[in-house]
């Protein structure tokens, strides 16, 4: 029934909502292919090089050429013969079958995949040189079915503090914004948590939940939204939030947490201490996937900051 009365209550604000930011893109950007592709081979071939520099390093000979530019080379021999290396050739590792995900994942926020701008309902190729902004990592899996390989697709998202309502014709006040894209299944993710204040919603905080897709998304689209739940670190199963899922509209999804006070303190503990937040999705196909997003250090700040004035909002 809160499901119910979820869907109700928010389903003509909220989908006009939906409406509009379907309208700032519907794609992201489908770049990240070339880079990792070309990046390949990059390391063996440099052992000839090295060998090269070597044996010619100690001749008074002219200096050797400049091997010709190859892409994601990082090796290269200057013309006293010595050799440099500014730092490694890139390109993700890949997942195969009995690998650990972690260790195929991106190491640290510096390297992290960044999402792709949009501009004008199309997605924007950064010009050489040109700098993203970095975000933390969102890892998108697909389970393994009879006639599909399972799948980790890197990602990033981006955490910020939004203004909305919560409700009851009350000013806008902080509310939290995850923005993440997957580029590699042209995904977009766009969550925003917010209290609260309408007596009439069986609820203490709204999770809205929003999924973009191609029109060829793989199993036809995102179905259904499971139990969100938070965890400590990437590889941990985690702690579900005590709310209900509801489907609004093809893409659209609300959870409404639970507004008894210990499943509210209970929550809230696990917003404020987890570091990473698991998103649990169905297909139309009926295929089950998971995104997994990480607060980093922006986002732990968005949580306290957030959490902070939900507090005191409460408390006043």
């Amino acid at each position: 029934m809160a499901a119910i009365a979820a869907g109700a209550w928010f389903y003509r604000d909220d989908l006009a909502r939906l409406a509009d930011f379907e309208g700032d893109g519907q794609t992201v950007a489908e770049s990240g292919e070339s880079g990792s592709e070309a990046g390949e081979g990059a390391p063996a071939d440099t052992q000839g090089t090295e060998q090269a520099a070597a044996e010619s390093g100690g001749a008074e000979t002219s200096p050797p050429a400049e091997p010709a530019p190859v892409r994601k080379f990082t090796q290269r021999l200057l013309e006293d013969g010595r050799e440099v290396d500014e730092g490694p050739a890139g390109g993700e590792p890949g997942l195969g079958e009995g690998t650990s995900v972690a260790q195929a994942t991106v190491q640290g926020d510096e390297t992290a995949v960044q999402p792709a701008p949009v501009q004008n309902g199309q997605p924007e190729s950064p010009g050489a040189g040109e700098a993203l902004p970095v975000g933390q990592k969102a890892i998108f899996y697909e389970e393994r079915t009879s006639v599909s390989q399972g799948s980790a697709d890197l990602g990033a998202v981006v955490w910020s503090v939004v203004q909305e309502s919560p409700g009851n014709d009350l000013p806008p006040e902080p509310a939290i914004r995850a923005d993440a894209t997957i580029p590699e299944k042209n995904l977009q993710l766009k969550m925003t948590i917010r209290r609260n204040a309408d007596e009439s919603l069986p609820a203490s905080h709204i999770l809205e939940i929003i999924f973009l897709t191609p029109d060829d998304f793989d199993g036809g689209g995102i179905d259904n939204v499971l139990r969100v739940s938070l965890k400590r670190s990437e590889q941990d199963t985690g702690n579900p939030l005590l709310g209900i899922p509801a489907k609004i509209a093809d893409g659209f999804f609300l959870v409404a947490l639970s507004d008894s006070t210990a499943d509210a303190e209970t929550n809230m503990l696990l917003l404020r201490r987890q570091s990473w937040i698991d998103i649990p999705v169905v297909y139309k196909s009926g295929r089950r996937a998971l995104i997994t997003i990480e607060k980093g250090i922006p986002g732990e700040k968005v949580f306290t900051d957030v959490l902070n004035a939900w507090q005191n909002a409460t408390s006043g």
